[in-house]
């Protein structure tokens, strides 16, 4: 419970910190005063004067503010024409003052991943074995069978999956032959590259079982599991990671029967995977068998400028597959019960932080470009809906009055508060659930 609470402050504080702190320094580039820097919102709860700004702790931790000079309380301008306050600036730059906050947290998000991956690598299957061919695939069109050994692409030899999947890619658009070993047989299987994006080749690698970490007290460390075993059968069927994960997710609470090598020595013993509770895309209760073991990748070492690169591509994928959740919530293709609150944010952080320092920052990584991504929405109230107010008056050349926006801002309070009490019904429901 400590722990779960300790993470929910940590990742919440930092994500509001950065975004406020993305308002306040270009506000304070662009000569505008700040008056006040809060982490929180109101009532405070203690608060630092320094300069020209209030620095405060407010008791209300889901969010916080920058008052700029010529603002309200409700963020919108009261300018009297002085130059250092907000509305006395050009448009641009009070867009570029509300757009720096959601910017922070897609840099947040950036930086977190540029950091890991050039302290760990990035992860690479160490195999040319391929593990699944997906059914209609353009792998599948040409031959290729799960358990093949992909040895050339082309003219080019590969010696791990990162080969192959760069191989892969210098193929678009040209028919050529992959060589795969099949037993004790080599095959040259042709492919056709001119239809479709060999982006879906249609196959995965095999990944071996092989143990990167243990969670405490989990099933796995109960019956004596290390990090660098590696599972090679379940209940007598030979295995790879993700063979092994599905046999686990389908017997919760199920006794099961794990043989694992440890070096040269093969251990053998029988674990019960503990219940764990979660919910479908249609929000339906599932149960499944989780029993507390990460996977060991091996890790490739990349410079700075190549982690520059997969950090900003790892950025983009992010905030591509939260804009596909949007888009499912919008379409109905997604239930919004799904949708979760500070109490599922809390749960997920302590969980994180159980894992580990990397899991957490990455769960706040992602955190933060959804942070971003819903504060850009064009709701009066967030900085989306302040940037349609300057891009509206920026094109009709007329000012919206001081009431006029009043009366949006807090149509769009109602919405936001209305969305934070339903995804908060949704956390307690499932947490009833759950029981």
């Amino acid at each position: 419970m400590i722990t779960t609470a300790l993470s929910f402050l940590f990742v919440l504080g930092v994500l509001i910190f950065v975004h406020e702190l993305g308002h306040f320094a270009v506000a304070k580039a662009s000569g505008i005063r700040v008056e006040r820097f809060s982490l929180g919102y109101p009532p405070k709860m203690i608060g630092w004067q320094f300069g020209e700004t209030e620095y405060c702790l407010s008791w209300i931790p889901f969010g916080g503010y920058v008052k700029m000079s010529g603002q309200s309380d409700v963020g919108e301008a009261e300018s009297t024409g002085k130059p250092w306050e907000f509305g006395s600036k050009a448009p641009h730059v009070q867009a570029g003052v509300i757009a720096a906050g959601p910017a922070m947290n897609f840099i947040l998000a950036f930086c977190i991943f540029f950091i890991f991956v050039l302290a760990d690598g990035v992860s690479v299957p160490p195999t040319t074995e391929v593990g699944t061919v997906e059914k209609g695939s353009v792998a599948w069109i040409a031959g290729v069978q799960a358990g093949d050994r992909i040895v050339s692409v082309g003219d080019r030899e590969v010696s791990d999956w990162t080969g192959v999947v760069e191989a892969l890619s210098g193929m678009k658009g040209t028919v050529f032959s992959i060589q795969v070993l099949r037993g004790d047989r080599v095959l040259d299987l042709e492919v056709d590259g001119r239809e479709g994006a060999l982006e879906s080749f249609g196959i995965a690698p095999f990944i071996p079982a092989r143990i990167g970490s243990v969670m405490k007290d989990g099933p796995a460390a109960r019956i004596g599991l290390l990090a660098g075993d590696r599972i090679i059968s379940v209940n007598g069927e030979p295995v790879g990671w993700m063979k092994m994960t599905e046999i686990i997710r389908a017997h919760p609470g199920q006794p099961v029967t794990l043989e694992w090598k440890r070096g040269t020595q093969v251990h053998k013993a029988q674990i019960v995977p503990e219940v764990k509770t979660g919910f479908d895309l249609e929000n339906k209760k599932v149960e499944y068998g989780r029993i507390g073991v990460g996977l060991q990748m091996a890790q490739k070492r990349v410079g700075p400028f190549a982690a520059l690169w997969l950090a900003a591509k790892q950025t983009v994928l992010v905030t591509a597959g939260i804009v596909d959740i949007m888009r499912g919530l919008i379409s109905g293709g997604i239930s919004p019960k799904l949708l979760g609150g500070p109490v599922m944010i809390a749960q997920m952080a302590g969980e994180q932080a159980r894992l580990g320092i990397e899991s957490l920052f990455t769960l706040m990584a992602l955190l933060s470009v959804n942070l971003g991504l819903l504060n850009i929405l064009p709701i009066p109230a967030l900085d989306g809906g302040h940037l349609l107010f300057i891009a509206a008056e920026g094109i009709t050349r007329r000012k919206l009055s001081l009431k006029q926006k009043m009366v949006l801002q807090r149509i769009g309070m109602a919405l936001i508060l209305l969305l934070m009490v339903y995804v908060t019904q949704n956390d307690i429901l499932r947490l009833l659930q759950l029981r």
